[in-house]
């Protein structure tokens, strides 16, 4: 899901919701038969925001937060992610972009 707000400079205001959950079940044979569930559910709020100071120049914020909670079998892990960006892009040509990131991440 996600609402957009255009604002002045033909900026724009963005806020996503994002629910993913991924099921994986595997089963191992050899000397041991055993089963293993692995359940991934990523839960995630984003509100972005770009300004435009010229045709040639941007900038953007994501501000996200996410909560992951992964289990194996019976045990869970949780954790809430603060992840922000900023982008920065500057139109050199019409085929040219120079463009700087700064990103967090979660692995």
């Amino acid at each position: 899901m996600a609402y957009s707000l255009n604002t002045a400079r033909s900026g724009s205001l963005t806020l996503q919701l994002y629910d993913n959950r991924d099921i994986y079940r595997d089963k191992y044979t050899g000397d041991i038969t055993d089963n293993q569930k692995l359940v991934n559910n990523y839960l995630k709020a984003s509100l972005l925001y770009r300004y435009n100071f010229s045709k040639k120049l941007f900038v953007q914020t994501d501000l996200t937060l996410q909560h992951v909670m992964s289990a194996v079998n019976n045990a869970k892990e949780n954790n809430w992610l603060f992840l922000p960006t900023l982008y920065l892009s500057y139109k050199t040509s019409e085929r040219g972009r120079v463009v700087v990131n700064a990103v967090s991440g979660y692995v």
